[in-house]
């Protein structure tokens, strides 16, 4: 399947599906109480793969979240002193997203706008 394909069949990136990706950023950790999608198995399926490309950058690419961080500091309320294991965690989420959807900083910067889940 060519990318072009593999975008056409994800999930718009609007408001919900964005809260629902982040109502799940803590699960690589090992949170409990998170849950799946209700009866919606490609949503599920969906967030197994970024979740997957999430676990990939936390554990391999932090080094590389400095703009990404710059981009959703103010608009998320990051602090790195309240949460040092969250941070991470929420910039390797936004980096599958960005990766995932092909998104340019621009766009990047739009959706970090939608997400409205704080945790």
């Amino acid at each position: 399947m060519s990318t072009s394909k593999l975008k056409d069949s994800l999930p718009e990136l609007d408001s919900l599906t964005l809260d629902y990706i982040f109502d799940h950023v803590y699960d690589i950790s090992g949170f409990p109480g998170e849950s799946e999608a209700p009866g919606d198995a490609k949503l599920s399926d969906f967030l197994e793969v970024i979740k997957a490309l999430q676990k990939f950058n936390y554990h391999h690419w932090q080094d590389e979240f400095g703009d990404l961080y710059r981009m959703a500091a103010g608009p998320l309320n990051i602090d790195p002193h309240v949460n040092s294991e969250g941070v991470p965690l929420w910039l390797a989420m936004l980096q599958a997203v960005k990766d995932l959807y092909g998104l340019s900083q621009k766009e990047m910067k739009k959706a970090i706008g939608r997400i409205r889940i704080r945790k």
